[in-house]
């Protein structure tokens, strides 16, 4: 690599090894991430899905069908009841777990309610975190408090925390786009359209693994919730031990020392020899297209200053700034002496 040539990250991506093991792993990653938490929500029909009852008969103490209406009234239940686990649709469920049988359907339904809203909450709150504290440090807070919300739900059976903490899994979402965001930012362009559609496929496969696990595989609604948060957590423990930051994110931030290092622990997950020279120049770092602009407006305003005002020139000199932002106002003030 010409040390003085300028390089894209598509060039450094396919130095360090292309779509490698990291691509791959990191892909496989970030489909579990984004997927977390849906198995809980898209599962929540059969967690509230009402079942049959019995009721016992005190004088003879045999059990026969009966009503909800016919075992609450206000205050509670009123009789002695007893799930039919005969009945074709039985499910060991929040219904039977946390004794819903005398809830209202706005009571239940309120439920998935606080997620919609803490997931609309959450959306405002904490869409500026990945591009100010970067990718990797936002998604390990993010996903961190999705996980302790979705492990609540299964290790707490009561109404009101569950409730609570559905909310947390909809107010701590900004991990669904930012998997996508990040991923995108690890793998070289020509692999993005199938790192986006592993992802999308595998947002599918909840409705079918939840239908056939009720159907087919079990009634009890547990297990397979524990399952699939175990994977969470799983990919978690990789994101935060192999997943570096986005180089691209470092390079838009001027932090191209951090940039190179991420791709070389890229290169190094992947196996391959190269590394990144850490004096290489890349037309996405921050600092390099600054310098670009401010030579390109240097040219500019000593075109339109004539020989008559040479000497302000120097005013705009780059080693004069140190942002944009503070060329912007030295020009401002040039301008003003041209039109003297």
């Amino acid at each position: 690599m010409n040390k003085s040539q300028k390089i894209n990250l598509e060039q450094a991506f396919d130095t360090v090894g292309g779509f490698g093991r990291y691509q791959v792993f990191a892909t496989i990653a970030m489909m579990i991430t984004r997927n977390s938490g849906f198995y809980l929500f898209n599962a929540f029909p059969y967690l509230v899905m009402d079942q049959k009852y019995e009721c016992r008969d005190n004088a003879t103490g045999v059990y026969s069908s009966c009503t909800a209406e016919q075992i609450c009234d206000e205050s509670g239940p009123t009789v002695t009841y007893r799930v039919d686990k005969s009945y074709e649709y039985y499910l060991n469920n929040w219904f039977t777990e946390m004794d819903m049988v005398c809830f209202s359907e706005q009571a239940i339904s309120s439920m998935l309610t606080l997620f919609f809203v803490g997931f609309a909450i959450g959306g405002l709150v904490m869409y500026p975190l990945p591009d100010k504290y970067g990718r990797r440090k936002s998604m390990l807070f993010d996903y961190a408090l999705n996980l302790i919300c979705q492990i609540g739900v299964l290790a707490i059976p009561q109404y009101s925390t569950r409730a609570f903490l559905f909310g947390g899994i909809g107010f701590f979402q900004i991990k669904n786009s930012l998997s996508y965001v990040w991923l995108f930012e690890s793998v070289p362009s020509r692999h993005k359209t199938i790192a986006c559609t592993l992802i999308n496929s595998f947002d599918a496969i909840p409705y079918i693994v939840i239908c056939v696990y009720f159907d087919h595989m079990s009634s009890n609604w547990l297990p397979l919730q524990v399952f699939m948060t175990s994977l969470g957590v799983l990919a978690y423990v990789f994101i935060l031990l192999a997943m570096p930051e986005s180089p691209r994110w470092h390079l838009i931030k001027g932090n191209k020392e951090e940039a190179i290092d991420s791709l070389n622990q890229i290169a190094h997950f992947n196996g391959s020899l190269n590394r990144i020279p850490f004096d290489a120049r890349f037309i996405e770092d921050k600092n390099e297209w600054e310098d670009n602009f401010v030579e390109r407006e240097i040219a500019k305003l000593e075109d339109e200053a004539g020989p008559r005002h040479k000497l302000v020139v120097p005013v705009v000199r780059r080693r004069q700034m140190s942002s944009i932002a503070e060329f912007t106002v030295r020009r401002r003030k040039f301008e003003k002496v041209l039109r003297k």
